[in-house]
């Protein structure tokens, strides 16, 4: 969609066109870069049409490829301004709103971050129903030096005393220089350029001044990142707030949950030791009434009477009964054994010893 020439300076400078795709326009504040060995291209307005897409050229097949970002919204209008910053490529855009008005001169601005290491989209911020016109841009247009952190514009001014204005890539502001104040307009003989945190400055005749980057130097600052909200702040603190209170009551309810378990559990082994004790008392008595059964044979209805256990239903007396006769039987002080009646195999008699 652009044109890309590759010029080599020898005794006779050539220019050569490299790529093949067709021309699409949208040149204008179009933000050209290299990351990685590789040329992008983002942004551009031109031809009554905006380009809106991170595209990225191929030197093997000679032509422009879209780049697929992860996550990226669709509803990007127009990229009023974009920046790199070590692996990541900063952008502004309008967002596309159907709320809005077409001439509307408020809109939603959103600022978005791309991970050029794996293409992934971030939402940075966003700034709700602004003029657009009130941000800090920069134009690639006026663009004289990009270095690492650092872009020197150029915004004309006179021969004697150029326009500079400075912009910080990692913290969004636009400054200007004491030390490039009232310093001549670059032509083809001067240069204005960065390195590290010095500024340098090179006139007509050669000569190279410089001067640290601090904050005492800067002039007329200006950010614009205080225009920007998180992205569904309120929304993800009424989360939180929401995710806390049911885990607050989680933790209320399995507090009293192990409280009303340590309270039954307590009046249980209470009663189970009274059952216990009275029990005993139970089983001895029925124990010395059975002793006077030892070595003879007793009827189930005889041992019932001595179980104290014939006053109650059938199915009952016969689950007591088997638990009695285990116990008195585990204590060893009197046994007493079943066998089948001789006079009626359906019956049972019991032998005491």
């Amino acid at each position: 969609t652009l044109h890309v020439f590759e010029i080599k300076f020898d005794s006779i400078p050539k220019v050569k066109k490299l790529s093949r795709s067709i021309y699409h326009g949208h040149n204008f504040k179009r933000y050209n870069f290299i990351y990685d060995s590789a040329l992008y291209s983002i942004g551009g307005t031109g031809l009554f049409g905006q380009c809106t897409k991170l595209i990225k050229f191929d030197f093997d097949v000679r032509e422009w490829f879209e780049v697929e970002v992860k996550y990226c919204p669709v509803d990007v209008e127009q990229i009023l301004t974009s920046w790199i910053y070590k692996d990541t490529l900063n952008y502004v855009f309008i967002k596309r709103s159907i709320n809005e008005p077409f001439n509307s001169v408020y809109r939603d601005v959103i600022f978005a971050k791309v991970d050029l290491v794996n293409n992934q989209y971030h939402n940075a911020g966003i700034a709700k129903h602004i003029n657009p016109s009130i941000l800090a841009l920069n134009n690639p247009g006026d663009l004289v030096f990009d270095s690492e952190r650092y872009q020197v514009f150029a915004l004309g001014g006179s021969a004697e005393n150029g326009n500079y204005r400075i912009f910080d890539k990692k913290n969004w502001s636009f400054f200007s220089s004491k030390f490039l104040n009232h310093t001549p307009r670059i032509n083809g003989l001067s240069y204005c350029y960065v390195d590290d945190n010095k500024l340098f400055y090179r006139d007509n005749n050669g000569l190279v001044d410089s001067a640290i980057i601090t904050s005492d130097s800067k002039i007329n600052e200006f950010n614009s990142l205080h225009l920007f909200e998180p992205p569904n702040n309120k929304s993800n603190s009424a989360v939180v707030f929401v995710i806390y209170i049911f885990l607050f009551l989680i933790i209320i309810g399995l507090g009293l949950f192990f409280i009303r378990t340590r309270i039954v559990k307590k009046d249980n082994v209470n009663d189970g030791g009274k059952e216990f004790r009275n029990s005993i008392r139970e089983i001895i008595e029925i124990e010395r009434t059975l002793i006077q059964f030892k070595s003879k044979l007793i009827t189930r209805a005889e041992l019932d009477l001595a179980l104290r256990i014939g006053h109650l239903s059938s199915d009952t007396m016969k689950a007591n009964r088997s638990v009695l006769l285990k116990r008195i039987n585990t204590r060893g002080r009197v046994h007493v054994d079943s066998k089948r009646s001789p006079a009626d195999k359906r019956n049972f008699e019991y032998y005491v010893s």
